[in-house]
C-alpha cells in the first residue's frame, strides 16, 4: 500500500477535509497528488502531514514488532475459532490500528478483522473490513490475497448468498501458496466451499470438497472440524439417496463428538439422523432421534433448537398424531420471543399456528401473500418443495382440487430447478 493511500485512508477516517491537512504545509493540489500516488514529497513534509490527521510518528517505529506478535497471535487463534482469545487479542490491537503508519500492518489487520467480525455475528463490521480493505490496497500479498477471498466467501455464506461465496471461495483455494498459509486454512476454505456448493443443492460436488477438506484435518487431529466434515457429508449422501453412506458419515460423526463432548455437534447428528429416516419412512426412527436432538440443542442456539421443533411438528402431522403435533407446537410458542421475526423458523411456527388451529379459508392468506413469497425470495427451494406438497395434500383431502393441482405443480416445478443444479 503506498503512503498517499495511507494519508488519504486516514484523513477520511477522521473526516477531514484536504484544507485542513495541507493548511501551512503544502497545497491542496499537492496533497491530493499525493493521496491519489503521483508523487513522493519529502520526508519531513510526509512526517507533518500524517501527524496533521493525528498520527503519532515517532511511536511507529518502537511498536511494530508489539503489533506484528499480536497479528500472529490473532491468525493463530481464527484459525481454531477461538471466540474469546480472539476479542482480547482484538483489543489490544486496537489502539495501535488506529494509530499505525505501517501499511502491510494495517492490510494484515483488516483481512484478519473480516473473520473476527464473523466470528463475533457482526456482519455489518465484517462488510466495513472488506471496504477497507479495497479502499488501502490496489494489489494484496498472497497470503491476504487467500485471507480476504477465503473470509469475503464465509460472510457471503453467513448472509445466504451462496453463489457469491461460492466464487469467492473458488478464487481463495487458487491463490493458496503453501509456503506461506497453514495446510489447515485450505481445509477450512474446501470445508466452506462444500456448504455453499450444498445449499445451492450441488450434492456430489459437495461431497468432493468435504472430502479433500478432511483428507487435511484427519492427519492434523482437528476432530471437531473432522466432525463436521462427516456431517456435511452424510447430509450430502442421504440428499442423493445413498442412505448407508449418509449413516456411516454420521455416525462417525456421532462418536467423535460424544469423545469430545460436544452436545451442539451431537443434536446437529441426531437431526440428520432424523431427516435419513424420514426419507426412509421410518416414524418411531424419526422422532426418536429429534427427541434426541432437542435434548442436546437445550440451551444452545435458538433458531437450531426451533428448526427441529418445526421438523418434530411436520413429523408429527405427517403420521396423523395430531394432537402430539399440536402439543409440540404450543411448546415451540413458548419460546418464540428468542427468534427474529424475520426468521424461517418463526415463519414457520406461524404457517403452523393457522394450519393446524384453523380452516383453509383462515391460512390462505398467510401463505399466498406472506409465506411462499418469502421462501420465494430467500430462495429456500427444498422448504418451497416441502410446504407446497403439504398444503397439496391438505387441499386434495378437502377435494379443492385446482388449488392441490397448483401447489403440486409448485412441488414439482422447484424440484426441477433443483434436479438442474446438479
Amino acid at each position: 500500500m503506498d503512503q498517499g493511500t495511507l494519508l488519504k485512508y486516514y484523513r477520511q477516517k477522521n473526516n477531514l477535509s484536504q484544507q485542513e491537512v495541507c493548511r501551512g504545509i503544502v497545497s491542496p493540489s499537492y496533497l491530493s497528488r499525493i493521496e491519489n500516488n503521483q508523487l513522493v514529497p519529502a520526508e519531513d513534509t510526509m512526517a507533518q502531514l500524517f501527524e496533521r490527521v493525528g498520527m503519532d510518528v515517532s511511536r511507529q517505529n518502537s511498536e511494530i514488532d508489539t503489533v506484528r506478535g499480536l497479528l500472529e497471535q490473532w491468525e493463530d487463534v481464527l484459525l481454531q475459532n477461538q471466540k474469546d482469545d480472539s476479542i482480547r487479542i482484538h483489543q489490544k490491537l486496537d489502539p495501535y490500528i488506529t494509530q499505525t503508519m505501517h501499511s502491510n500492518t494495517l492490510e494484515d489487520y483488516h483481512v484478519l478483522a473480516i473473520r473476527h467480525y464473523i466470528l463475533m455475528n457482526d456482519v455489518q463490521k465484517a462488510e466495513d473490513s472488506i471496504q477497507a480493505t479495497r479502499e488501502l490496497t490496489s494489489g494484496l500479498s498472497d497470503r491476504n490475497r487467500f485471507f480476504y477471498w477465503k473470509h469475503t466467501g464465509n460472510l457471503e455464506l453467513v448472509k445466504g448468498n451462496t453463489q457469491d461465496a461460492e466464487r469467492a471461495l473458488t478464487k481463495a483455494i487458487k491463490d493458496y501458496f503453501h509456503p506461506v498459509l497453514h495446510e489447515l486454512e485450505k481445509a477450512d476454505a474446501y470445508y466452506l466451499l462444500s456448504l455453499a456448493v450444498s445449499k445451492q443443492q450441488k450434492d456430489a460436488v459437495s461431497l468432493e470438497y468435504a472430502k479433500a477438506a478432511l483428507e487435511i484435518y484427519q492427519p492434523h487431529y482437528r476432530l471437531e472440524q473432522c466432525a463436521r466434515t462427516h456431517i456435511q457429508m452424510g447430509v450430502s449422501y442421504s440428499r442423493s439417496r445413498h442412505f448407508d453412506a449418509a449413516l456411516e458419515q454420521l455416525t462417525k460423526a456421532k462418536r467423535l463428538a460424544k469423545a469430545l463432548d460436544l452436545p451442539h455437534i451431537l443434536g446437529i447428528v441426531e437431526h440428520n439422523l432424523a431427516n435419513v429416516y424420514s426419507r426412509l419412512h421410518e416414524p418411531e426412527r424419526i422422532i426418536h432421534h429429534l427427541r434426541n436432538s432437542l435434548s442436546y440443542k437445550e440451551g444452545q442456539d435458538a433458531h437450531s433448537y426451533m428448526t427441529t421443533m418445526v421438523f418434530l411438528i411436520s413429523i408429527y402431522y405427517r403420521y396423523d398424531h395430531r394432537e402430539e403435533a399440536e402439543t409440540t407446537w404450543h411448546e415451540a410458542w413458548k419460546r418464540k420471543n428468542s427468534l427474529s421475526r424475520e426468521s424461517l423458523q418463526w415463519k414457520e411456527l406461524q404457517f403452523y399456528q393457522l394450519f393446524l388451529f384453523e380452516p383453509h379459508e383462515a391460512w390462505e392468506p398467510y401463505i399466498t401473500e406472506e409465506f411462499f413469497p418469502y421462501l420465494k425470495e430467500s430462495n429456500n427451494q427444498r422448504a418451497i418443495i416441502s410446504y407446497a406438497r403439504l398444503v397439496a395434500d391438505c387441499y386434495k383431502q378437502l377435494s379443492l382440487y385446482k388449488k392441490a393441482a397448483y401447489y403440486f405443480e409448485l412441488a414439482l416445478d422447484t424440484c426441477e430447478q433443483t434436479k438442474g443444479k446438479e
